[in-house]
């Protein structure tokens, strides 16, 4: 089976009102449900659902603003950034250690 992580899930606590300090129902979600219901409701003309951004929207704004809460929820992402800058550093060193060789080379 696969983890809550690897799953795509991230856990929500319920409450009757936010003032009450126990949760009335804690479950795990998947915010792509959830943004595929928001795209369905809006689609359908509700109200209550036209001015919620869309998921592009909330991404762009959550790695902006809360870079954590992002690596989260959108850990896929994060990984293939990091894989990105991994390789890029790797590539930056073995260029300068050519250079410090061809530099040693030359000198002595």
């Amino acid at each position: 089976p696969r983890t809550p992580n690897e799953a795509g899930l991230i856990e929500v606590d319920l409450k009757r009102k936010v003032e009450y300090q126990n949760s009335h129902l804690r479950q795990l979600i998947n915010p792509q449900k959830c943004f595929r219901m928001l795209q369905l409701l809006k689609a359908k003309g509700n109200p209550h659902y036209q001015f919620y951004d869309d998921y592009n929207v909330y991404t762009e704004r959550c790695k902006l603003q809360d870079f954590k809460g992002y690596t989260i929820v959108f850990d896929e992402e994060v990984e293939l950034i990091a894989d990105i800058s991994e390789k890029n550093k790797s590539e930056e060193s073995e260029t300068s250690n050519e250079c410090i060789e061809e530099l040693l080379e030359n000198d002595y």
